[in-house]
Parts: structure tokens; C-alpha cells; sequence
């Protein structure tokens, strides 16, 4: 079933996690849940930054810090990846059915670049790419600027080579702001040039919503499933995703043809 695998969660590697969330932890609670794999796609630069660095965000504007950061980050990066890879070979050796992906969410820098090194590229199964921060949070929100930045960053994105877009509208609702339908069309016609899924996500602000699914699978988007797991309670939680999907007039029968799937997976 489509509902057994979840692309979006986070571990204790992640600042913005709460409570014993270690992959252990999750492993657990998929045998719980029935889910049989998923992705562990924990913040790329907190592996580069401090928790007090990681949330002013300059590196977006100034990518020369991340460059800085990337002796001990990267470091941090290869132990993070050698810690998932050590969790996915205990899980075969024990003959466990889980499977288990590596995976990252990446920020994109005003120059255009991945806050990530991008040798470490082929090391991942799954690369996520996600709007958490645009400039104009500092300076004011107006419309116009807004709905500017975050469109240039969002196709910046879809132009880095992620599998999935992250909450692809989110950061409109983080901040209390009706998200502009006209965001929608151009996300979403890049996201086919480009063959990105697009998630839905389910954390804190569910997104997209209704209107923004309707356009993804009237132009063959691939929409994929992620919790965005922060606390151990979210992991495998599909109900909104199946509201939603049902909303947008999508048959149990239909789910395989509008569903992004990794070929990990299949």
C-alpha cells in the first residue's frame, strides 16, 4: 500500500525534534504502525551549524559561512550518514522487512546553491529540498516582496536536483499569510519539467491544500507522502493525507498513479 512508507522524518539530528526521537525509536514504532520503510531526512545544515547559527539563517545570504562551516560539517554530515547506513545494515542482518532510506532536507542559498556539500550527493537516496526562511521575514512582510522571494527560492530549488519539494506553500502559513494561488501553476509546471515530487505534508500547517493537488494531478505531478516527523507520535499518521486526497477526488483505485514511490520501494 501506498500508506505503508513515510519520505519526511526527522531524528534527534534534527534541532527541531522533540523528545527521544532516535531512528531506533522510529524503527519501533513502524513495527507499531504497520509501516514498512522510510526516509530519515534530518536538516542538512544542522549538521554545519549551531542551534543559535542554524536559526538566524545568514548562510542563506552570505553562502561563504556554509563554505566555512564545511570542515566540521562535514564531518558531522559523514557521521550522520554513516549513522543511518549502520541502522539500514543492522535491519538486513536481522532479517528485518523495514526498509529503510538516507536521506536529507537542504535549504537553498541566494546564489543558487544547496546548503549541503554536493559530493555527498550520490550518497543519498532521497533529497528533499524545503522554504523555511525567506529574507523578507527580517525585513517586513510585504505581499508583493514576499511572493517574489519565495518564488525565486522555490525554483531554485526544483533547479538543485531534489527528489521532493518540501511542504511546497508552508511558509505562507507559518507566518499567518494567505498563500497567492498564482504560486501554484508555476510551482507546479516546474516540478514536471524537472520530475520532482511534490509532498504533502503534514506537520504543524498542513500543505499544500486542496486547489494546489487538484493542479498536481491534473498535470501528472507526482505528489508524495511525508509526516515531516518532529515528535514520535506524527511518524506513519497518513490521516490527512487521506482527507485530503480524498477531497481532491482521488480513488483508492487512483492512489498508485498520483503517488510518488521510490524505486527502494517498490
Amino acid at each position: 500500500m501506498v500508506f505503508d512508507y513515510d519520505y519526511h522524518t526527522h531524528t534527534t539530528r534534527s534541532y527541531c525534534h522533540e523528545g527521544e526521537l532516535t531512528v531506533d525509536n522510529l524503527i519501533k514504532m513502524a513495527k507499531v504502525k504497520g509501516i514498512k520503510g522510510f526516509a530519515v531526512t534530518d536538516h542538512a545544515h544542522h549538521q554545519y551549524f549551531s542551534g543559535s547559527a542554524a536559526w538566524q539563517y545568514e548562510y542563506i545570504l552570505n553562502y561563504d559561512l556554509f563554505l566555512d562551516a564545511t570542515e566540521t560539517g562535514d564531518s558531522n554530515f559523514e557521521n550522520y550518514l554513516e549513522m543511518i547506513e549502520g541502522h539500514r545494515k543492522s535491519l538486513q542482518q536481522n532479517g528485518d522487512d523495514i526498509k529503510l532510506l538516507v536521506g536529507t532536507e537542504a535549504d537553498v542559498a541566494k546564489n543558487g546553491k544547496l546548503v549541503l556539500n554536493p559530493k555527498y550527493r550520490g550518497r543519498l537516496d532521497i533529497l528533499i529540498g524545503g522554504i523555511h526562511w525567506l529574507p523578507c521575514v527580517r525585513n517586513g512582510f510585504s505581499p508583493k516582496i514576499m511572493l517574489t522571494e519565495f518564488m525565486d527560492y522555490t525554483m531554485m530549488l526544483l533547479e538543485s536536483n531534489i527528489d521532493i519539494l518540501a511542504h511546497p506553500t508552508r511558509i505562507f502559513k507559518a507566518h499567518k499569510k494567505k498563500v497567492p494561488r498564482e504560486v501554484a501553476r508555476p510551482i507546479i509546471l516546474k516540478a514536471k519539467e524537472t520530475g520532482t515530487a511534490l509532498e504533502i505534508n503534514s506537520h504543524n500547517y498542513p500543505d499544500p491544500d486542496v486547489y494546489f493537488i487538484r493542479m498536481c494531478i491534473d498535470e501528472g505531478v507526482k505528489l508524495s507522502l511525508g509526516t515531516d516527523t518532529h515528535r514520535i507520535i506524527e511518524f506513519g499518521d497518513f490521516s490527512m493525507q487521506k482527507r485530503i486526497l480524498k477531497e481532491a477526488g482521488v480513488s483508492e483505485a487512483k492512489l498508485d498513479e498520483v503517488l510518488f514511490r521510490h524505486p527502494k520501494f517498490m
